[in-house]
């Protein structure tokens, strides 16, 4: 096996040895080597440097990082996605087929083609359409006149008919190939303007089906992303929704999706809750794959239906409310109760068994996980509405400690972070019981001290600065929060930086820190005799520059929030200038300059001791992955 250096120009170093080989098998899993046909993207004066760096078991060995989301109907999700597509029809007027000889050809001009045969399409889109003719290239012509102006994309097809091209007013909104991705290009379109359509289908399966989607009501996730521009993570370059390799959600009671994390994790496909949010917030933070396991249903209240085990029966008002599997909910004090389908707590064992069913059979539910053991990192809770009304919103504080305290128990979890989220209900104008139930919720945090044993272990974040109007959102349907999608997102976000606050603790010290402006590493020496130098600024974007070349890019958006992090948390008070270990021999040097706000750090380190350094390791295993695009000849 030989190694060539992506740097040095030279494929001299061993050819074929078995200490080449080694080598190249102590870099840390997760550090993809590509090869293409001349050199290897991982250069062999890093892989000596990583060699040395007697690096810790990888994230690929260390278990699976488990959270388990629970609450009413808001988290089980009821943000909407968009504002929901429908089969089209009555939008288009006088729709003909033309029908072309041969197949398609996208070199033919057949505008000025004449068709071998036409028909006018009684029937197009609904559920029945008029049937294609078929026989060769099939191009579709008429018009579409909306009843509503808006931004609206356009699913022409079925099956294998969704192979077209589309074209409205002159502008191709969508385009797919067979074997290729399909591409939308929304269209802004005027209220009872008519304005030509045209479809040129690319295969010989073709018909009239179709769907169109208005993607611009206020509120939606496609329209805050699309359209306003916020959250743009959420969406590659495309503009299709992104799924999360590494966090992996899945459903249980509600809810009930299993798959990698992505729209569509909420009440329904095109719906989402706090999990999409918060699953992008800890999936950055760590290094492991995550599972966000939900266990949710609507309409319930903590003081009936979630009301954990061991809470007893009290009275109120003349009557006696019931304890943990009683029922019903209450009845007269000196009468007998009769008791219904339902009981105490009865939500509770519903939900949170089904959590244990699945961590029971963790191999056979995920199985792309096969022999990695898990961890409960967290608990997170979102529910109270149910709550609002007496004797519940008064009792709320003392049955939402008991759930803390109960589910830490249930699943061996003591001391595992839990984070609450307070309801928002008409935001600041809140008032009445369900204010009652948010001061609770607040009054149950560590930070508070009113409970010493949550300190630096429950956090409540507070979300009534989500709430969004109805004439802001897609529906006029306060309990579910107007089913605005920002406000979903935003609570969300909000519980996952909660989370890491007690993950990783971060002093107002550092949090008032300015951010850096660039690094620039200059590497050098080693038997090899290596000279390359690196610049990198907070945006990911890099430039690496040796005797070989150039090498320009920019780091994907996980690795460029870890870089913020790792400089971020270096404390330059204790950071000495200089890191060597005079033991190695041939070691390379690393001359690192951090240019953070007005000032300037430098630090100079060996391999060996950047590589031991828990603040500086981050750093060198980010100029690894600058290092996996061409190289260019100066």
């Amino acid at each position: 096996m030989t190694v060539q250096t992506f740097f040095s120009g030279s494929n001299s170093y061993w050819p074929g040895s078995d200490f080449t080989r080694i080598l190249i098998e102590l870099v840390p899993k997760g550090i993809a080597m590509k090869v293409t046909r001349s050199y290897s993207v991982l250069t062999l004066p890093l892989v000596l440097t990583l060699a040395l760096m007697a690096l810790p078991a990888s994230a690929a060995d260390k278990p699976v990082k488990v959270y388990i989301l629970a609450g009413q109907s808001n988290m089980v999700g009821i943000g909407q996605v968009t504002g929901g597509g429908s089969r089209w029809g009555s939008e288009f007027i006088d729709p003909v087929l033309s029908v072309y000889p041969g197949k398609y050809d996208p070199d033919a001009d057949y505008e000025k083609m004449t068709p071998t045969k036409t028909l006018k399409l009684e029937s197009f889109g609904g559920v029945k359409p008029t049937p294609y003719l078929g026989g060769g290239t099939q191009i579709v012509r008429g018009f579409i006149q909306i009843k509503t102006k808006g931004v609206y994309e356009l699913r022409p097809g079925y099956g294998g008919s969704t192979n077209n091209i589309m074209e409205v007013d002159g502008k191709e909104v969508y385009r797919k190939e067979p074997g290729k991705e399909a591409v939308h290009t929304p269209i802004k379109l005027t209220a009872g303007k008519k304005v030509p359509f045209k479809i040129t289908y690319l295969t010989n399966q073709a018909n009239g089906l179709g769907w169109i989607a208005r993607i611009d009501i206020p509120g939606t996730l496609a329209t805050v992303v699309k359209q306003n521009g916020k959250f743009p993570h959420l969406v590659d370059k495309k503009g299709n929704w992104v799924e999360r390799k590494d966090v992996w959600y899945k459903g249980v009671v509600t809810a009930g999706a299993n798959k990698w994390l992505s729209v569509g994790c909420g009440a329904g496909k095109n719906n989402i809750g706090p999990e999409l949010g918060f699953g992008h917030i800890v999936g950055d933070f760590h290094d492991e794959p995550v599972l966000i396991l939900k266990a949710s249903q609507g309409n319930r209240s903590l003081g009936w239906d979630f009301l954990p085990p061991g809470s007893k029966q009290f009275e109120h008002d003349g009557f006696v409310y019931a304890g943990y599997k009683e029922s019903p909910s209450r009845w007269e004090k000196g009468t007998n109760p009769k008791p219904i389908n339902w009981y105490a707590g009865k939500q509770y064992d519903d939900c949170f068994g089904a959590a244990h069913k699945v961590l029971d059979n963790f191999d056979t539910e995920f199985p792309h996980w096969k022999g990695r053991s898990y961890e409960i990192a967290g608990f997170v809770w979102w529910q109270g509405h149910k709550d609002g009304g007496e004797p519940n919103a008064s009792r709320y504080e003392q049955n939402l400690v008991h759930l803390i305290k109960t589910l830490r128990k249930e699943f061996d979890a003591p001391k595992v972070p839990f984070v609450i989220a307070t309801i928002g209900f008409d935001g600041w104008k809140m008032s009445g019981p369900h204010k009652t139930v948010a001061n609770a919720q607040l009054a149950v945090s560590g930070d508070k001290s009113k409970y010493p044993e949550f300190r630096g272990n429950v956090k409540t974040v507070e979300t009534r600065g989500f709430w969004r109007e109805a004439e802001v959102s897609p529906r006029n349907q306060g309990f579910h929060y107007n089913q605005n999608a920002e406000t979903y997102m935003l609570v969300g976000e909000t519980l996952g930086k909660g989370m890491l606050k007690l993950l990783k603790p971060v002093s107002d010290e550092a949090l008032r820190r300015p951010a850096f402006k660039v690094i620039e590493v200059q590497q050098t020496g080693g038997f090899a005799g290596v000279n390359i130098s690196y610049r990198i600024t907070p945006d990911g974007k890099f430039v690496c520059k040796s005797r070989r070349g150039t090498a320009a890019g920019k780091l994907d958006a996980k690795d460029t929030k870890a870089l913020l992090k790792a400089v971020s948390a270096i404390d330059w008070k204790k950071m000495p200038a200089k890191l060597r270990d005079p033991m190695v021999a041939d070691d390379f040097v690393y001359d690192m300059h951090f240019v953070i706000g007005k000032k300037t750090h430098r630090v100079t380190a060996d391999g060996t001791s950047a590589g031991k350094h828990a603040q500086l390791k981050p750093i060198l295993m980010t100029l690894v992955k600058t290092q996996q695009v061409p190289v260019k000849k100066d």
